[in-house]
């Protein structure tokens, strides 16, 4: 079975075995977008500099499929020296480009994404808008709840998830009560979605458990 095959492949390549992460990047110069655009999404799997290296020059290939993989992946490196490329994504003509741009951003544990994220916060595109606010509350900096609460109400199922993400990310007290909004959603996905959120900010309110000498 070939999804099996390239799961195995792929598990090998984690563990840096050379002849399976070869034949990762090998199809990265594939002559099918298609190809080198899964095979950039897989190497995005492999945490390691080299893959990094490897990825960074197809941020620029004629495919937007490819340069979205990329940018996707790059994120799930999480490696600061693919900074200079999601913020070119930024700027790319295509909008899935962008938007997987600015969702790597919000991945990225560096102060150095921020004023890229902040820019992004003032696009007119309401997705990024998400993602960017998504990327700057969990770096606990404070940011609008409006756009979300409003987008719990978009027709469009991955908006509302997205929307549930950044209200995550808040865990304020305002946001329990606009989550649980959403726990009357019709999609199941946004359903789950938020009960879990939900199940992660009531156990940070809990109060710790104190031993007979009132020591935690």
């Amino acid at each position: 079975d070939g999804a099996v095959r390239d799961a195995s492949a792929l598990a090998l390549a984690r563990l840096g075995i050379g002849e399976e992460l070869d034949r990762f990047v090998e199809a990265l110069s594939d002559e099918d977008p298609m190809v080198r655009a899964k095979a950039a999404r897989d190497l995005g799997e492999v945490a390691s500099p080299a893959v990094t290296a490897r990825l960074k020059p197809l941020a620029e290939d004629p495919s937007y499929h490819v340069r979205a993989a990329v940018m996707e992946s790059l994120g799930a490196t999480e490696d600061v020296v693919a900074i200079p490329e999601l913020s070119t994504g930024m700027e790319d003509q295509n909008e899935l480009v962008r938007s997987k741009a600015v969702a790597a951003l919000g991945r990225i544990p560096s102060p150095s994404v921020l004023p890229f994220l902040e820019k992004a916060l003032k696009s007119p595109n309401a997705t990024i808008e998400l993602l960017a606010t998504a990327g700057l509350a969990r770096r606990g900096k404070q940011v609008d709840l409006n756009l979300a609460q409003r987008s719990l109400s978009q027709s469009d199922v991955d908006t509302r998830v997205l929307a549930v993400e950044v209200l995550d990310a808040v865990g304020s007290e305002r946001t329990v009560e606009i989550l649980e909004f959403a726990l009357e959603d019709n999609e199941m996905r946004v359903r789950v979605r938020t009960a879990a959120a939900l199940v992660r900010l009531l156990q940070k309110k809990k109060p710790a458990k104190t031993g007979k000498e009132g020591r935690p």
